[in-house]
């Protein structure tokens, strides 16, 4: 009978998938509730793809410091075209792209592939720019906040998750620039 084989090599399977790089330990968030619109428009990750991931080791005091996060920056580019490659865009196009992540890398946000996606730098919708360059200018105050204590952090997490839009109408404009 070849059961426990099979147990124990699907459990080191799911033991894999959560270990991460740098000794963080990853947690898959619940797939969350995504306005449809903003999903098919690419202005929100597919959640069945990318629901969001947090390191669930890293605390308040760890965001707090400075630079926490630069060792984790550079996702390989095996990640970066296993991202493609799962949301169906060819490689070659690339560069109109940010592998973004759906929780801030600095906010407790992990490099696992359900936390990351292919963003467009920009994305035209209903002439707005809706792309990766704005959700950068939310992501600078997200942090700030949480920071500071005026966001709370696992809250932020799972609304980073969710919709940033929702974030960048509160801490950045509620309107998003013309798309140029």
């Amino acid at each position: 009978m070849k059961r426990p084989a099979f147990t124990a090599a699907l459990l080191a399977l799911c033991l894999c998938a959560v270990a991460s790089d740098k000794g963080h330990v990853t947690k898959v968030l619940p797939t969350p509730d995504r306005p449809a619109a903003l999903v098919k428009a690419h202005v929100l990750p597919d959640p069945k793809l990318t629901p969001g991931a947090v390191y669930s080791d890293v605390t308040l005091a760890d965001i707090k410091r400075p630079n926490f996060s630069a060792s984790d920056r550079d996702v390989p580019e095996s990640v970066h075209k296993e991202v493609f490659r799962r949301y169906g865009i060819d490689y070659a196009e690339h560069s109109k792209y940010e592998v973004d992540h759906a929780v801030e890398l600095a906010c407790g946000g992990s490099n696992a592939v359900e936390n990351l996606w292919p963003q467009p730098l920009h994305l035209n919708v209903g002439g707005r720019d809706m792309g990766a360059i704005e959700k950068d200018k939310v992501e600078k105050k997200v942090l700030a906040g949480v920071r500071d204590g005026s966001l709370p952090l696992k809250e932020t997490q799972i609304q980073l998750a969710k919709d940033w839009t929702v974030l960048y109408r509160k801490l950045v404009s509620p309107e998003f620039p013309p798309f140029k």
